[in-house]
Formats: C-alpha cells, structure tokens, sequence
C-alpha cells in the first residue's frame, strides 16, 4: 500500500521551473511534497554571486575524482613537469588540452544533470519477504540538450540502498522508467527520502552526484505463506445464528442490473425484457459461514528472557493470522479480526482482506497484561497465540491446535 503526497510525485533538478509550478528556493515543495535539500534549484541566486564558491555549492551536489581520473592527473602533472624541464612547446600544448578536457567534462556532467524530474512508482500491494519492482521515472525537461549516463540511486531513511537504475541517454523532452528489484523483511511502513544522482559523463574523469528529496510512504502489508488449519464443523453449524446473504443456490435474494463478469445463467429473462435491460437475480447464501480470528501480540519474553525473540514470534504470529485471513476468505468465509489494538467485523471479498491485512500491517507490540475488549463474536474463534500456535476454539473452550 502507498501513501504519498500526490498520486504523481516529482522531483526536480536543474535551470527549468516545474511544470506543476513548484518553487526552486531551498525548502519550498513541488507537487507531491518533492523538496530540495538546502540551496536553491535554478542555480546560484543574484544575492549569491558575490559570495565565495564554498559557500555557493549546495551540501547535497557532491563532485568525485574517479580512478581514471586521478591517472589521467598524474599523466597530466608528469608531462606538465616535462614540458617547464624542456620548455617543449609541444608538451604544453598537450598539457593545456588535456586540462581543457577536465574543464568539459565538469561543464557536460553538470548540463546532463541539470533539468531533470524524477518519480518513484511503487507497486499496488507489498508483502514482506515478496520481492517486488520499483519503478523510477525520469523526464528531461531541458528544450535541447539531452542528458547521458544517469545514475539512480534510491534512498530509504538515511541509507542509500544498493540498487542502482541506469539510464543511457534521455533525450530532451522525453520520458524515461526502469525498475529495481528490492525485497523488505517485515511488515510496517517504510518511508523513502529521495534519490542519490549521479554521473560520469562524458569522459569518466569525474563523478558528479547529488541529492534530490522526493518522500514517498509505502505499507508492507504481512508475509502470505500456506498453513494448515484445524477440521472446520460443517457450513450448517459454523456460526449460532444465520443471516440472509448473497451467494449461491438459495433462494432469491433481490435484483439488479447485470455488470461485467455476472453469472449469465442467472438473467432472469421476464424482468429484463419487461425493463428493457439485462436483470440479474441474486441468490441467499445456504449458510452464512462466520469465523473471527484472534491475534495474541502480546510481548511476552521466553524462557531466557529474551525480548528479540518474542518479537521474531509475534511476527511469526501475524503472518500466520494474515495467511490464515486470505485462506479462509478464498474458501467463501465471513473473517472477523480481533486484536489487542482493535477489530474488524466480518465481512468477505478482497477488499476485506485488504483492510485485514492493512490493520495487521499496523499493529503494535502490546503490554504483557493487555487484554481484548469485548465486542459482538461469532460463536467460533481461531486463536492465534504469542508464539503462532493456532487453536480453535469456540465459546465452550478450544477444541483443537495445530503449529
């Protein structure tokens, strides 16, 4: 899930204004909460001029000497020394050029990297442990001058992670994306900052790199693996009470138009043709089969009163709650949620296991002594202990448990 200040998050780096109208003076915002990290994105300001170069670079642009560079320096300072041994006017000559392309090349890096926009683009859902691809998108802005050799790096917190997306050449005007592969080890929300850009270009002498925020939340959602469950009773007996709902081979349970993806078996044909349109009829369910599942997040330390180790347990736990909630609600179950931080009644369909998950997602170590609230439940419970032992239990006392 992703949270985000604007359904399209940009970031901006150069001489052009932002087509979303956002200001370029250190700490303004553009659309979607992108900001630059002190400094000014059109450049050095008139009050600025006058002022030394140190204090004019902005502390996030940063410029490298890379391995061939340093080479190409000490060859530059040997034939340097040669030429004022010699007085060869040859050498100097070669000196100055090769001085010249140190000078472009600083010039080139900063052009290919100023005027660009960038935004991240992460998937609908995550999952922990799932390895997922997120999209960075870059678009140069500049009217002419493409830009070469962009490096991207994205940033989590603080850390710059180790996943690099590359772009050879974006032309002016023009739009580019690519993705990296990344994978988070548990659930909760996850915040990045910005990107890391850098470049090479053009002759590898140099590597100039800066930094762009752009802050984008994302929620990773619990890990979803495969459990066993207890013997379930039979639909009739799976809840105390019955209430009239949707599904199929009861008798009807009202009308509606037909959508996309219906059940053209049941049209019913009379109705139709009296209004003119396509009418569906609904069906009772048989059985309304309702089962709450309880969650024990109760940080309780084991036997060498370690804390680490009960947390790895909870989180065990949740998985298994959020494995056992989209198992059951594919199997056609009404699934209800109770934990220590709140609950969710019972409902089925994916949106409902969304909202399961999501709340899942969020929940907090709890307090040893903590306890459940009371609220309406469904006369059979699926118990999730503090170690992700699950038990069925039902209002008379558990029945039976499985790992």
């Amino acid at each position: 899930m992703i949270r985000s200040n604007d359904n399209q998050a940009t970031s901006v780096i150069g001489g052009e204004r932002s087509p979303g109208g956002g200001r370029f003076p250190g700490g303004g915002r553009f659309p979607g909460g992108a900001r630059f990290r002190g400094g000014n994105a059109t450049g050095v300001r008139s009050s600025d001029k006058r002022k030394p170069l140190a204090k004019r670079v902005r502390p996030s642009e940063r410029m490298r000497i890379t391995r061939e560079g340093w080479l190409f320096i000490v060859i530059s300072i040997a034939i340097g020394l040669a030429a004022i041994r010699s007085g060869n006017n040859l050498l100097f000559l070669i000196l100055g050029m090769m001085l010249g392309l140190l000078i472009v090349s600083g010039i080139l890096s900063e052009l290919s990297l100023r005027g660009l926009t960038f935004s991240r683009i992460p998937p609908g859902s995550l999952h922990a442990v799932k390895p997922f691809l997120m999209g960075i998108s870059v678009t140069n802005i500049k009217r002419y001058f493409p830009s070469f050799s962009i490096e991207v790096e994205d940033i989590q917190g603080e850390r710059v992670l180790d996943k690099r997306c590359y772009f050879l050449k974006i032309p002016a005007g023009r739009t580019q994306t690519t993705a990296y592969r990344h994978a988070f080890a548990r659930r909760g929300r996850y915040g990045f900052s910005g990107f890391k850009v850098s470049t090479k270009f053009p002759f590898a002498l140099l590597r100039k790199s800066r930094v762009v925020e752009l802050d984008t939340e994302v929620l990773v959602l619990p890990a979803i693996r495969r459990v066993s469950l207890p013997p379930l009773p039979a639909p009739s007996t799976a809840g105390d009470h019955h209430r009239r709902l949707r599904g199929r081979g009861g008798d009807i349970y009202g009308l509606h138009d037909f959508r996309p993806g219906d059940d053209p078996r049941e049209i019913h044909w009379k109705v139709s043709a009296h209004r003119g349109r396509l009418v569906l009829r609904e069906r009772e369910a048989e059985s309304a089969r309702e089962l709450m599942l309880r969650l024990d997040h109760r940080l309780v330390p084991n036997d060498e009163g370690s804390l680490l180790s009960a947390a790895e347990s909870i989180e065990l736990a949740i998985n298994t709650t959020a494995s056992l909630a989209a198992h059951l609600i594919r199997q056609g179950y009404q699934v209800g949620l109770v934990t220590l931080d709140g609950s969710l009644p019972t409902d089925d369909g994916p949106a409902h296991l969304t909202r399961i998950l999501r709340h899942l997602a969020l929940v907090d170590y709890a307090d040893i002594d903590a306890t459940y609230s009371r609220g309406p439940q469904p006369g059979l419970l699926l118990n999730v202990s503090h170690t992700g032992q699950v038990s069925l239990v039902s209002r008379t006392g558990p029945t039976e448990a499985v790992a």
